[in-house]
């Protein structure tokens, strides 16, 4: 926050960040669940001081110069700039604040053919909100009015971004290689081998556990992120007995297959996908296409859409939460042992002005046809090889957008949101959400670069689960501990113990589940290396159960490398040809080749 950035005039309170606080649960207000998630970013977004973003001279009337418009602004210019904010929190707690209403995109006015996909629309929202998680706010913290409201966003975002900060510490080298990988060429070679030990009740079930412990899978795998290139190659040794290579390819133009048998390799290319199926099946209906031409996701959701949805929706759903619902004091407090003296911060929003708030988002995204063009645009990205909007999916956001809200305006929330921090060091070290009497949740938090603890109970219509943890690193050794478990003893406990050595790292993890009759583990031992271009690592993961361990091993390399390579040679367009074609190949050449193959490997491996 740039505080030497201040001006002078007269104060606005609804300016300054986009709010979105609570617990750290997921609900949705107008009948789905996931609208708004918890937010982990907080980038600056510079705006030209001498520019008056703010500017509302058109009560009730968004246009292109009144950009961020603002509801709860009078006429006046408003001088202050770049007051964006981004909060880890989501204020609506993991419960429908409506009641058991159906959700306003359910199959309203569908046609018996194919209904509208209006439930699927607003997961599709809530996905996008999603991923402005994963991607990155596109907040600012000029200007801010240290109110109340702005004071409980920032200790919010100062905890989560603590917590950020450290586990990208802990695992600095995967990190890093992580980030070159999504612009650099890879390769990945992987063994993989299996064992299975326990109590066997037949000549069978022992036979192929042994057969199992005997045999290996080797997978080969390069990406090209820039091209959109993959390769893989796998083969396998069962028993003593090599399969040869089964590959795959896959570019933005087609997606071909080679088998161990034959030297033609087949190939399908993405704009005959279409007729290939309804040649193989006169009743197909589904894509023409396998949606190739952006197969990876890279632009799956841009830069662009992530800022301009943080800003005209994000910012603008804070900036129509009233100041006057924030409320300060001062309390002393004992978090962990320890005693603290807090700035305790209270939000109190009443039905009603949850439904003011959320209607005016609504409203808002209604008539905005950019909205809608992002939501398609990320969809048709998502889905990919699955199909297309148009024919698959048929949706339309306006329509759902519309039922949402009338179903919302008919909607009575009975219960408000209750929102207490306690602040300590300009982070939240205790809070407690609440929603009427149903839900509830409170607890402590202490995060910092060499310790991470929290101690919540959460609590649903008088059911309580406990949820605590405690992570902890020291001179590159991390000692972890989390348990989630309820009333009755039912739940999970992971146990993690790391030791991070010059980019070497040794760990042994553990996930315990218990029900008070059954327990099992899952667990998972190791260790990576990373060294410049090149990286690998042994991987031992494991089930223990009552009668049975299970576990799996594999070795893997990896590097960076210069391309990948994808053949020329012997492609048979099998795409492209009729019907006759296809029965006439595959009768006279593919198949003859496949039955002899198979018949060797069948007296190899002794199954006769």
């Amino acid at each position: 926050m740039n505080e030497d950035n201040q001006y002078p005039n007269n104060e606005n309170q609804n300016q300054g960040s986009n709010l979105n606080s609570g617990g750290d649960n997921n609900t949705n207000q107008y009948g789905n669940s996931n609208q708004y998630q918890d937010q982990n970013s907080g980038q600056n977004q510079y705006i030209d001081p001498n520019q008056n973003q703010y500017v509302n001279q058109n009560q009730g009337q968004y246009t292109e110069q009144d950009k961020y418009w603002n509801q709860n602004q009078n006429a006046n210019s408003n001088p202050y700039q770049n007051q964006y904010a981004n909060l880890n929190q989501n204020q609506f707690g993991n419960q429908n604040q409506y009641g058991n209403q159906q959700t306003p995109y359910g199959n309203q006015n569908s046609t018996p053919k194919k209904p509208k996909s209006k439930k699927f629309v607003v997961s599709i929202i809530s996905a996008i909100f999603a991923l402005l998680i994963v991607g990155g706010g596109v907040f600012a913290f000029f200007n801010m009015q240290k109110t109340p409201k702005d004071q409980l966003l920032l200790a919010e975002l100062n905890s989560w971004n603590q917590l950020s900060d450290a586990f990208e510490n802990r695992y600095k080298p995967e990190i890093e290689w992580a980030k070159k990988a999504e612009t650099t060429p890879t390769e990945y070679t992987y063994d993989i081998g299996a064992y299975v030990n326990g109590d066997f009740y037949s000549y069978e079930e022992m036979m192929f556990a042994e057969i199992l412990g005997n045999s290996t899978l080797s997978l080969n795998v390069q990406t090209d992120p820039n091209k959109q290139l993959m390769k893989a190659d796998m083969e396998a040794d069962i028993n003593g007995v090599t399969i040869d290579q089964l590959s795959a390819y896959i570019t933005t133009e087609e997606v071909m297959v080679g088998f161990p048998f034959s030297d033609d390799i087949l190939q399908v290319k993405d704009g005959d996908f279409g007729d290939f199926m309804r040649t193989l099946d006169p009743y197909y209906e589904g894509s023409d296409s396998l949606g190739l031409s952006d197969w990876m996701g890279k632009n799956m959701f841009s830069e662009e859409n992530k800022e301009y949805l943080v800003k005209e929706y994000l910012l603008f759903f804070y900036n129509s939460l009233p100041t006057e619902a924030f409320k300060e004091s001062s309390e002393d407090i004992e978090v962990f042992g320890e005693n603290l003296k807090a700035t305790k911060i209270s939000m109190e929003l009443s039905g009603d002005q949850i439904k003011d708030s959320l209607l005016k988002v609504l409203e808002k995204a209604k008539d905005d046809p950019k909205f809608e063009a992002i939501i398609m645009e990320t969809v048709t990205n998502i889905m990919g090889a699955a199909g297309t909007i148009e024919e698959d999916l048929n949706l339309d956001i306006n329509e759902g957008l519309e039922s949402a809200i009338e179903e919302l305006k008919d909607t009575d929330i009975p219960n408000g949101i209750k929102y207490t921090v306690w602040v300590n060091s300009d982070t939240v070290v205790q809070s407690e959400f609440e929603i009427g009497d149903e839900f509830k949740v409170e607890g402590t938090r202490q995060f910092t670069n060499d310790k991470q603890q929290w101690d919540y109970v959460v609590e649903v219509e008088g059911e309580k689960v406990y949820f605590t943890g405690d992570l902890s690193s020291k001179d590159g050794e991390f000692e972890d501990e989390v348990t989630l478990i309820d009333d009755y003893e039912t739940g999970f406990t992971y146990e993690g113990s790391e030791e991070l050595v010059d980019g070497e790292r040794t760990f042994e993890r553990s996930l315990y589940f218990t029900d008070g009759y059954d327990d099992f583990e899952l667990y998972w031992i190791g260790d990576t290396s990373y060294d410049g271009d090149s990286m690998e690592g042994t991987h031992t993961i494991g089930i223990g159960t009552y009668e049975f361990d299970i576990e799996i091993s594999f070795d893997e390399v990896g590097k960076f490398i210069k391309n990948v390579k994808i053949p020329t040679d012997n492609i048979v367009d099998i795409g492209s040809m009729s019907e006759d074609e296809i029965q006439a190949y595959m009768e006279e050449e593919f198949l003859f080749e496949a039955q002899s193959w198979f018949m060797d490997l069948y007296f190899e491996l002794g199954l006769y």
